[in-house]
């Protein structure tokens, strides 16, 4: 188990070089960066450490040597809450007339509420199996939005439908 976590955290870190390449490999300096282009990038890095923290957390948990149950369970309590903050803080930064950011959110939302929604139903109900099934669902949740956030920086394209 520990194994497929280590790969998550290896990904997080990743995903936050890559904010590495599309700073290099952007056209324009970062302070001239649109504030969808900046919110996109501030996403990219905050689903990385998301990864990161959340794959070495039933690691650093275990420590504290608890059944396994109540480990994961922790764990997934802490990722889930962790993961509905975030999509408040997203939804926050969010303005009307960006439009290019409102349209990617409202898709993002159509996957993240039911991957939360399966987090918080396997902390209250999930046996073991359940609870590390949705644990790593949200955690590959997280890696495909930062790849999605990687790509549309990369491309420019949210600059281009802003403008």
């Amino acid at each position: 188990m520990d194994d497929k976590l280590a790969i998550f955290a290896e990904i997080g870190v990743a995903i936050a070089g890559f904010s590495g390449i599309v700073a290099a490999l952007g056209r324009d300096p970062f302070e001239t960066w649109s504030p969808a282009r900046r919110r996109l990038m501030m996403l990219l890095l905050e689903t990385a450490g998301l990864c990161v923290m959340f794959s070495i957390a039933p690691m650093v948990l275990g420590e504290l040597q608890l059944p396994d149950t109540v480990l994961w369970r922790i764990s997934a309590a802490l990722f889930a809450a962790a993961h509905a903050y975030h999509m408040v803080m997203i939804n926050r930064r969010g303005t009307s007339t960006d439009t290019a950011v409102s349209r990617i959110r409202s898709k993002v939302l159509l996957v993240a509420v039911p991957v939360l929604a399966a987090q918080v139903i396997s902390v209250f109900v999930g046996g073991l199996v359940i609870l590390k099934f949705a644990y790593f669902l949200a955690l590959a949740w997280h890696v495909v939005g930062g790849a999605l956030s990687f790509g549309i920086l990369l491309t420019g394209r949210v600059d281009q439908d802003a403008a």
